[in-house]
């Protein structure tokens, strides 16, 4: 009940459950497999499974829900389709564009921090969604 018809974000419950469970659980909709989902954050876990494991997983139902709305992208593509175009995107990991990708999210953040400030100091509520 706390994710599903919740009326709140999805990713206030899931932080609950990282409180509670830490960086790595399972979250099921249903007891059946195709509606169970594995929650990583910690980096360490998700290092191993993409490095060690990655063939052990499948998108499972995500893919199913996701290919709707974004095709056969990168997020939802079956294991051939992602061999083929990962390559092509490879250079957005390159460090260099990382770290100045970095720099922009910082731009960004520190001006959404200002104006939240600027709100909160005007006692304005802020819609976040």
């Amino acid at each position: 009940s706390d994710v599903v018809g919740a009326q709140r974000p999805l990713f206030m419950a899931l932080h609950k459950y990282f409180g509670q469970f830490g960086g790595a659980y399972k979250l099921s909709f249903a007891p059946v497999p195709q509606a169970t989902f594995y929650v990583l954050s910690d980096p360490n876990v998700v290092n191993t499974v993409l490095r060690e494991h990655a063939m052990s997983f499948d998108k499972g139902m995500l893919a199913e829900i996701l290919e709707p709305i974004l095709g056969k992208g990168l997020i939802p593509a079956d294991l051939e389709t992602w061999k083929q175009r990962r390559p092509v995107i490879q250079p957005g990991f390159h460090a260099r564009w990382l770290e100045r990708m970095m720099l922009t999210f910082n731009d960004c953040a520190e001006g959404l921090s200002k104006e939240l400030g600027q709100a909160a100091a005007a006692g304005r509520s802020v819609d976040m969604e």
